[in-house]
């Protein structure tokens, strides 16, 4: 499983900055995206506050999945894997 966590994306930042933040780790996923190797993408987001819009969200969606940091279970089946 590969993660990213970038220490520039504050959730408490302006929707601006998350976004531009949103837009680094799509380049990223999308350069890590190698088709003949079945690895599984996971970006977190701390939606204790509202600043992700859902196209930059949607738009991570295409190469990861996209987990709220609120949402336990999921994390934890997604590790369990």
């Amino acid at each position: 499983m590969l993660t990213s966590k970038d220490p520039c994306a504050k959730a408490d930042g302006s929707p601006n900055a998350v976004s531009s933040s949103t837009d680094r780790r799509f380049r990223r996923w999308y350069d890590l995206d190698v088709p003949e190797r079945r690895e599984q993408k996971v970006t977190v987001f701390d939606d204790r506050f509202d600043v992700y819009r859902d196209e930059d969200l949607n738009r991570l969606r295409d190469l990861s999945d996209v987990v709220a940091l609120s949402d336990r279970q999921t994390l934890r089946d997604l590790l369990a894997t």
